[in-house]
């Protein structure tokens, strides 16, 4: 994979609150994640010149550009799941909490008001499980 020093050294120079808006921790864990399965991959190296040239748009100035580098990184994100199965920590638990609040809504409004808090437990538990599974498979990052 071919991320320049430049984009490291960047990264690197960011303050915490500029470091959160980029999401720089999960940028990190994925930049690892891609060195230690050797993927070398020409539209994920594109992906990240465009990330770069909006992070530097946004340090000059341009308000805009941090909204284009995030729909850069999703873009990113999405076609790694895609292409490589990999996933980033807290995709299926945010995936699954909707999904078990969907199931505690309609069995709390069939059933019982009781059954409104049973759906959430559910999505966590089965959300934990698969990430635990990619996990093992080291497929998360």
């Amino acid at each position: 994979m071919d991320i320049n020093n430049k984009f490291i050294s960047l990264i690197n120079d960011l303050d915490e609150s500029q470091a959160k808006k980029f999401s720089i921790k999960e940028l990190f864990r994925l930049i690892k994640k891609l060195e230690d399965k050797d993927i070398n991959d020409y539209e994920i190296d594109k992906k990240f010149k465009k990330m770069e040239a909006h992070m530097v748009d946004f340090l000059k100035g341009d308000i805009k550009a941090l909204r284009k580098y995030k729909k850069e990184y999703s873009s990113l994100k999405t076609y790694i799941m895609k292409t490589y199965k990999l996933v980033y920590k807290g995709y299926y638990y945010g995936l699954l909490l909707v999904f078990g609040v969907a199931i505690g809504t309609s069995l709390g409004s069939a059933l019982s008001p009781a059954f409104y808090g049973v759906g959430i437990p559910i999505g966590i538990a089965i959300g934990a499980g698969i990430e635990n599974s990619l996990e093992k498979k080291n497929l998360l990052y």
